[in-house]
């Protein structure tokens, strides 16, 4: 993925959430902890390689407004640092759906810098 320039959406809050509040029958329950352990392994492993990541979300699995925190895994649980993980919801999604030009950047309102 990286030598390619692809992006790698983990899409990870999913699996938290889905453990949490799914009810899944047992067989699923176990399935769902064992294949979200290899998918959290494989995303910490491409984090660290610095393979591009974007932020991504089925959010409508799970209730709308939760999904910032995939930013928080990233974080506490992929080990990218704060910063990075707020870029994969602005300039690496914006790149990744070729939209820099139109979005993506925070800055200031109407060029205004925080100083005036």
């Amino acid at each position: 993925m990286k030598a390619r320039g692809t992006y790698f959406v983990p899409i990870a809050y999913l699996v938290d959430w889905i453990q949490e509040n799914g009810h899944l029958p047992p067989f699923y329950e176990q399935k769902m902890k064992d294949v979200s352990a290899v998918e959290k392994a494989n995303a910490k492993r491409a984090i660290a390689a610095h393979v591009k990541v974007a932020l991504g979300t089925h959010a409508a699995v799970y209730p709308h407004g939760l999904n910032a925190h995939e930013l928080e895994l990233y974080v506490d649980q992929f080990g990218m640092s704060p910063l990075a993980a707020i870029q994969t919801g602005t300039l690496n999604a914006a790149d990744l759906m070729g939209w820099s030009a139109k979005v993506g950047a925070l800055e200031p309102a109407n060029g205004q810098t925080s100083s005036q």
